[in-house]
């Protein structure tokens, strides 16, 4: 552990044994080479880092408020594009630049959860 961090670990929710691991190794035995895998780092309370996900090609595109949500959008969705923003101002400045590209003009730019 970090000075002054929290212990990090690493939740698995899609892969060969799904559950929650103390370092990133053993999560990576567990989704590398597995189809479809989800994973998250996570601390000591479980909660996910909160850097929320443009989804610009998936089942439903949009901005999602965790990795969680926006992987069930992209997995298993050919030629699925996302991306990780820094902030929720940033993903919808990123989704409004994507409808805007597409001449769409400024659609709503609402988190989906």
């Amino acid at each position: 552990m970090s000075s002054g961090g929290r212990k990090k670990y690493y939740e698995v929710s899609k892969g060969r044994n799904p559950g929650t691991y103390e370092t990133w190794e053993e999560a990576k035995a567990q989704v590398e080479g597995y189809s479809g895998n989800c994973h998250q780092k996570v601390d000591s309370n479980g909660r996910a880092d909160t850097k929320p996900y443009v989804v610009y090609e998936g089942a439903k595109p949009g901005v999602y408020t965790s990795w969680k949500d926006a992987h069930s959008q992209v997995s298993g969705y050919s030629g699925a594009q996302y991306r990780r923003a820094r902030d929720f101002t940033d993903a919808a400045n990123k989704w409004c630049d994507h409808k805007c590209s597409q001449g769409q003009g400024q659609g709503g730019s609402s988190a989906k959860n």
